[in-house]
């Protein structure tokens, strides 16, 4: 579980592509702190460590979710937002989430008509109908 806090920002320092997937080396200043099958947000989205080192970690990501989420278009040198997963040992700030990513989509245009801020979503015709994947 996550509270939507950024700990930290690291930088991919190597991307290897895998079977069905990529395998991301993130650079980070808690790579000793960290353990196998961890919990760690990417730029909101949760991987689970494969691998650590004194100053960085390694995940995979499989294609889907590479398609879907902002992983796909990183680069060697890329900065990412990282947010380790909630422990009962740390002070809680943020909120509580939970849940998974359906659909990317773009920023939409928002109109401010006090005191409403109103926004138009465009989605793929298969996401005309909602369905909750996760839960706030």
């Amino acid at each position: 579980m996550f509270t939507g806090i950024i700990s930290e920002v690291g930088r991919i320092q190597k991307i290897e592509k895998i079977d069905g997937g990529k395998k991301l080396v993130i650079e980070c200043s808690f790579g000793e702190d960290v353990h196998i099958d961890e919990s760690i947000a990417v730029n909101g989205v949760c991987l689970t460590v494969i691998a650590f080192d004194d100053a960085s970690f390694t995940v995979q990501s499989v294609e889907e979710t590479l398609r879907k989420t902002n992983l796909g278009d990183l680069r060697v040198g890329s900065h990412v937002n990282l947010e380790r997963s909630l422990t009962l040992e740390k002070a809680i700030e943020g909120i509580l989430y939970r849940g998974m990513l359906i659909q990317q989509q773009p920023l939409p245009k928002s109109l401010k008509r006090e005191p409403i801020y109103w926004s138009t979503w465009s989605t793929r015709k298969s996401m005309r109908t909602i369905l909750l994947a996760g839960e706030a």
